[in-house]
């Protein structure tokens, strides 16, 4: 059993979660219903590209329960059905160029904005594919942010309008979980 324990950086949070078992169950439990995903586009006279495979998780109960004790506690217990849960696959040449996940047009406040990312490492047999999470407050910047490689069943916590990316991958196949949730979604315990 791997040690419970959060780590604290700058532009993130960083918790230990699921077993390397646990995630070899996700990645074969999700794996065959994956499809490929390609883009780009041109923002700011900056090309971005994304290549990827991505399936919408289905539905384990031991994730749920895992969610909901480690990150959700203090809330009424979350759905996995009800929350945006989904799987990706990246092969050797894909990645996802610097980007936000927040939901475009659409205030902070708002219920069906964003609020939080949970991003799972499932396994860590690949070369490539680290993680750039950058400073919340400067978002023009693009100097200012941290890289890492998660290891296996690691969970990175941060805020979707962080910037964020996904490095390409130079051998091997990265999957990762994430675990996306609207303003909407945690209602608090009422005691």
């Amino acid at each position: 059993m791997q040690e419970n324990f959060t780590k604290v950086f700058k532009f993130y949070k960083s918790k230990q979660i699921l077993t390397e078992d646990f995630c070899k169950t996700l990645i074969l439990d999700n794996k065959d219903n994956l499809e490929f995903y390609k883009a780009e586009k041109e923002i700011d006279n900056i090309l971005h590209k994304r290549n990827f495979k991505f399936t919408k998780l289905k539905y384990n109960k031991k994730f749920e329960d895992l969610l909901n004790t480690n990150f959700f506690s203090n809330y009424k217990k979350v759905n996995l059905k009800d929350i945006w849960c989904g799987m990706f696959e990246y092969n050797e040449g894909d990645g996802y160029d610097r980007h936000v996940e927040t939901i475009k047009g659409l205030p902070l406040n708002d219920k069906e904005q964003y609020q939080m990312m949970y991003d799972f490492t499932l396994n860590d047999d690949y070369e490539g594919g680290e993680v750039e999470i950058y400073d919340e407050w400067h978002k023009n910047d693009r100097e200012t942010f941290s890289e890492l490689k998660p290891n296996i069943g690691e969970c990175l916590i941060y805020k979707p309008y962080q910037h964020i990316t996904y490095k390409t991958v130079r051998k091997n196949k990265k999957y990762q979980i994430l675990v996306v949730i609207k303003n909407k979604d945690l209602k608090k315990n009422l005691i």
